[in-house]
């Protein structure tokens, strides 16, 4: 304890004279100092010396600035940079504005796609192999790819109910009120069209406009028009069972539209409508197959939402419809798999063995290249520009079995978005197997 005490007293008396040496330094410097200002304010004013020194630091300030500026060039150069740089900048934001527009472009036809494909499987997946199946085939004189305006015509299960409500025995127009009776017919059998719609002149003439005749394709929209088979006494015995040739074209008074269009209801089972055979049909392209069919497609105008119903996808230019069907190759002998009818049906780039051509010159009512083919109809007789599967040529010596049914159906498409962004569209091929 005591070597410790004597250690601490040692330290101590280190520090302090540490201490002492340091202050007694301080006290000199200071010293110093106040005797070096005492003989600097003894002498004489030097105004020489004074001038000297301001322009000495006055050049050195110059000099400081010259340093810390930018020449011409380095000026022009920092400009040129600059504006690469804002030319490389716009152009990568053009691109992502333009890849932007693009994806939504591709999004929004991929969606009306989606749409057509889901309803077509929806409703052809009830399909009613035992019911009248019509097809009509059109196409235009496009060189390189013609655009087709096929429609079909079927009888198919599933639930069904009307898009407009019915008031008593008739539909209620869009721009009358609601009232507590209306209501909404409903059925478990549907006559379902596909077709491309037809329009209004204009909003005062309601005199029908073709798609065929639209001057820019991508105006034209697919329609899908849906009648419900019904038995309730409470709405229009319509079409006349015992006339439905004749009753089919009745007029709505309301609109001065077909009931055809108008309607969401047939009175007409299906056992009926199975029993129909070519007279009932009508000769030579009667009323039945000119009504639903032929010179009518679906109506849908977007200035008038009585129609709206119809809509299935805007902007749709083509609607192209085959079905699937064997054939031998004349080179290796071997039978593909074809589809009827196309304009090169085994694929060889050459349009000599187009089943349209064909068809023509096998039938002399058929004047272009359209026609028709009816399944399921009693007598299988040719009627007009109509025909049953027996009297189909796919090749110029063939034609298809008088009991042929379609196994698949190819449907091909081409969709546009509503800007218009993606030239000539997206085409879309989508097959529906009949059989299970």
């Amino acid at each position: 304890m005591k070597e410790w005490l004597q250690s601490l007293l040692k330290r101590r008396a280190v520090a302090v004279t540490r201490l002492v040496s340091v202050a007694s330094n301080v006290q000199r410097h200071c010293i110093r100092n106040r005797s070096r200002r005492t003989k600097r304010a003894a002498q004489p004013f030097n105004e020489g010396r004074f001038l000297a020194r301001c322009a000495v630091k006055n050049l050195c300030m110059s000099c400081d600035v010259t340093k810390r500026g930018f020449t011409l060039v380095e000026l022009m150069v920092a400009v040129g940079l600059m504006g690469l740089i804002i030319a490389f900048s716009s152009v990568i934001f053009r691109f992502g504005v333009d890849a932007h527009r693009i994806s939504s472009a591709s999004a929004e036809i991929m969606q009306k796609a989606r749409a057509i494909t889901e309803q077509l499987n929806s409703d052809l997946k009830g399909l009613r192999r035992d019911g009248p199946l019509v097809i009509w085939f059109e196409q235009d004189n496009t060189v390189d790819e013609p655009n087709r305006y096929d429609q079909i015509m079927f009888f198919a299960d599933g639930e069904f109910s009307s898009w407009r409500l019915y008031r008593i025995r008739e539909p209620v127009p869009m721009d009358i009120g609601m009232l507590a009776d209306d209501k909404v017919v409903r059925g478990n059998v549907g006559r379902i069209q596909y077709a491309l719609a037809s329009s209004y002149v204009s909003a005062t003439n309601h005199s029908r406009v073709y798609p065929f005749n639209l001057k820019d394709k991508t105006d034209r929209n697919l329609a899908r028009r849906c009648h419900i088979l019904t038995a309730d006494d409470l709405l229009e015995q319509w079409p006349d069972g015992n006339n439905i040739g004749t009753s089919i074209d009745d007029t709505w008074p309301s609109t001065g539209e077909r009931k055809n269009e108008e309607y969401e209801h047939d009175s007409v089972p299906v056992s009926r409508w199975k029993a129909l055979d070519n007279t009932d049909f009508g000769a030579l392209g009667g009323s039945i197959l000119v009504t639903c069919i032929h010179n009518y497609p679906p109506l849908f105008d977007s200035r008038d939402p009585n129609t709206f119903g119809k809509l299935l996808s805007e902007r749709v230019s083509s609607f192209k419809i085959q079905w699937a069907y064997w054939d031998r190759d004349l080179l290796s002998d071997n039978f593909e798999l074809r589809w009827f009818p196309g304009d090169d049906p085994d694929g060889d780039q050459q349009k000599n063995d187009s089943h349209f051509t064909l068809m023509q010159g096998k039938h002399a009512e058929i004047t272009g290249p359209r026609f028709g083919a009816v399944f399921n109809v009693r007598d299988n007789q040719q009627m007009n520009m109509w025909m049953p599967p027996g009297m189909l040529y796919y090749d110029q010596t063939d034609t298809f079995a008088a009991d042929f049914f379609p196994k698949a159906l190819k449907f091909t498409f081409t969709v546009y978005d509503s800007k218009r962004i993606i030239k000539g569209g997206r085409t879309f091929t989508h097959i529906v197997y009949l059989e299970d």
